[in-house]
C-alpha cells in the first residue's frame, strides 16, 4: 500500500476483498484501514528512514575515510580493514560491497584507478623475436557433443607470420617442446629470444635474484636449440599483446562454430587456412602482408641449431595397435597397446623411428605422403635380420601357432628386444622338454600376471607339467588291469567233440 493515490484506491473496496487480495488477516487491514491521510503519510516516511539505515553506519566514518584518503581502495579492502580493526565484526563481503557502492555514489567517491599509458615503439628487427601463447575453445562434433581443444600459437613479432597446432587435451611440457620443433621447422630457422606469459608448462619458479627455474624438459630444450626465452610480469597480458590477439584470431576466425571431426582433421583444416587466410591477408597495423613480409625475415632466423632429428614424447598407441602421425596410421605390432600405451616418436630424415619410453626401437617406417593412410608391414616384423627372424618362423610352427603363445612372443620381444634371439632359443627349449598344454598354462599365466619373464614362465611350465604327470599316475591306478588270453580256433573244439563220440 505504497502512495497516497493507491491509499485511496483500496478504500473504494470491502476491508474483505483487500484481505482476501492480499492474503492477509481482516484485523491487519483494519490497522491500516482507520488511518487518516496524515497518519498514513508519517507511517511510509518512517518506514523509508529504517530502511535506509544499515548495520554498517557505525563503521561509516570510517569507511568514508578510506574512501578520501585512498581513491582507490577497493571493497575488498576495506572489508579486511574491518575485519581486522574490529573484532566482533562478522558481516559479509556482499554487504560491505554493497554499502561501498552506495557511499561512493552519494559522496561522488568514485574510484580512481591508473590507466596505463601506451606509447608507440618501433618495430622489432627481423629475426629478433616472437612470441608464443595457449587458447582453448569448445566445440561440438558430429553428434553435437562438446569437445574442448587447445591451440598452441607463435608469431614472429616483426613480419607477424604465424604458426599454431591443436590437440584435444592440455600441452604439457613435453607437447609444449614438441610444438615449437614443429614452428621452427615451419619457419625454416629460430629468432633470438622468444616471450611467453608464467606458464606452468615452461616455468617451474622465480628465484629470489629475479631469475627463472625452468621445467626440465624445457631447460634441457632451450640450452639445445639456443634461444632466449623471455617471461612477461604476472597478470600482465598487455605485455605480449600481439600474440593474445594471434590467439583470438585462432579461435574465433577458424574454430568457432567448427564441427569437430577429430584432431588430425581439425590441424589439416586449421594449416589449410594458415596458408589461404591467417598468413596472407594484410595486417591491420603493418598494412602488410605477413607471408610476404617472411620471405625477407626467413635469412634473419637461425637454423643453425635446428635439429633435423625431431623427438616426439609421449604419443598415444590405440587400441588397434596403431599411432596417428601427420594424417595418418602407422600400425604397430599386436600387443603393443597391452605392453606400452605411450611411445617415443623419432623423425631422423624422412624415417619415422617408434620406440618405447626407454628409447627401445619397436618399429620403423618411411613417412608416408599423402593423407588418411593405414600403413603397415607384414605381420611379426621387427627391425632385426634374416635369422632371427627365421628362427620366430620355427618357434611359431613348432608350438603350431597357438594364439595365446603367439601373444606371449610379441610382449616378450618388445618388452626385451635386446635379447630376441636368446629368448627364442629358450622357448624352443621349453617346448623340446615339456607338452603344449603345459607351455600353454605358464603363458597363461605370465600374461594374467603381466610378468613376462623366462624364468618364470619356467617354474610355471614345470609345475603344471608335474601336476599333469601326477594326474595321469592317479588315473592309471584306476583302469581295470586287461590281461591277455590266448584263443583256440574253433576248429580245435569241433576236433575234441568229434573224438569224444
Amino acid at each position: 500500500m505504497k502512495g497516497l493515490y493507491m491509499f485511496e484506491e483500496i478504500k473504494k473496496l470491502k476491508e474483505s476483498q483487500v484481505a482476501k487480495q492480499l492474503n492477509i488477516d481482516t484485523r491487519t487491514v483494519k490497522r491500516y484501514w482507520n488511518m487518516s491521510e496524515q497518519d498514513f503519510l508519517n507511517l511510509v516516511k518512517k518506514l523509508n528512514e529504517n530502511k535506509s539505515k544499515s548495520i554498517l553506519d557505525q563503521y561509516k566514518d570510517e569507511i568514508l575515510g578510506f574512501l578520501i584518503t585512498y581513491k582507490d581502495f577497493t571493497a575488498a579492502q576495506i572489508y579486511d580493514r574491518l575485519k581486522e580493526q574490529h573484532i566482533n565484526f562478522d558481516l559479509c563481503k556482499s554487504s560491505v560491497r554493497n554499502y561501498v557502492a552506495k557511499l561512493r555514489e552519494k559522496n561522488n567517491l568514485n574510484k580512481k584507478l591508473k590507466e596505463r599509458e601506451y606509447v608507440a615503439v618501433e618495430e622489432l628487427p627481423m629475426g629478433k623475436q616472437a612470441q608464443v601463447d595457449f587458447g582453448e575453445i569448445i566445440l561440438y562434433d558430429v553428434e553435437n557433443n562438446p569437445v574442448k581443444v587447445w591451440t598452441f600459437a607463435m608469431m614472429l613479432s616483426h613480419s607477424r607470420y604465424k604458426y599454431g597446432c591443436w590437440q584435444d587435451k592440455p600441452f604439457n611440457a613435453q607437447d609444449f617442446v614438441e610444438a615449437h620443433n614443429k614452428a621452427f621447422q615451419y619457419f625454416g630457422g629460430i629468432p633470438e629470444e622468444i616471450v611467453y606469459d608464467r606458464t606452468k608448462v615452461a616455468l617451474v619458479n622465480e628465484n629470489e635474484d629475479g631469475t627463472f627455474k625452468l621445467c626440465k624438459a624445457f631447460e634441457e630444450y632451450v640450452k639445445k636449440v639456443k634461444f632466449n626465452p623471455v617471461f612477461c610480469k604476472p597478470y600482465d597480458p598487455e605485455s605480449k599483446g600481439k600474440i593474445e590477439a594471434v590467439v583470438k584470431y585462432f579461435k574465433f576466425n577458424f574454430a568457432n562454430h567448427r564441427t569437430f571431426k577429430g584432431i588430425d582433421n581439425l590441424n589439416a583444416a586449421f594449416h589449410r587456412w594458415l596458408e589461404g587466410t591467417g598468413n596472407t591477408k594484410v595486417h591491420q597495423t603493418t598494412k602488410k602482408v605477413p607471408s610476404e613480409v617472411f620471405s625477407l625475415e626467413r635469412q634473419y632466423l637461425s637454423d643453425k641449431h635446428l635439429s633435423k632429428d625431431i623427438p616426439i614424447i609421449q604419443h598415444r598407441v590405440k587400441k588397434d595397435n596403431t599411432i596417428s602421425y601427420e594424417g595418418n596410421r602407422y600400425s604397430l605390432p599386436k600387443g603393443t597397446y597391452s605392453a606400452h600405451k605411450d611411445i617415443v616418436l623419432n623423425i631422423v630424415g624422412d624415417l619415422l623411428e617408434i620406440k618405447t619410453l626407454d628409447l627401445n626401437l619397436i618399429i620403423s617406417y618411411k613417412m608416408a605422403t599423402g593423407k588418411g593412410k593405414l600403413i603397415q608391414k607384414e605381420p611379426y616384423h621387427r627391425q632385426i635380420d634374416k635369422e632371427v627372424s627365421e628362427l620366430k618362423t620355427e618357434v611359431f610352427e613348432q608350438f603350431k601357432y597357438n594364439e595365446r603363445i603367439l601373444e606371449y612372443i610379441e610382449k616378450l620381444v618388445i618388452s626385451d628386444p635386446k635379447n630376441v634371439r636368446r629368448n627364442l632359443v629358450k622357448l624352443q627349449k621349453l617346448g623340446n622338454e615339456f607338452s603344449l598344454n603345459a607351455l600353454v598354462g605358464g603363458v597363461e599365466y605370465s600374461l594374467l600376471k603381466g610378468d613376462l619373464s623366462l624364468g618364470t614362465l619356467s617354474l610355471k611350465v614345470k609345475q603344471n607339467s608335474f601336476s599333469v604327470k601326477k594326474e595321469e599316475i592317479l588315473q592309471s591306478d584306476l583302469i581295470p588291469k586287461i590281461c591277455d588270453v590266448n584263443t583256440r580256433s574253433i576248429s580245435e573244439y569241433q576236433n575234441i567233440q568229434e573224438e569224444g563220440l
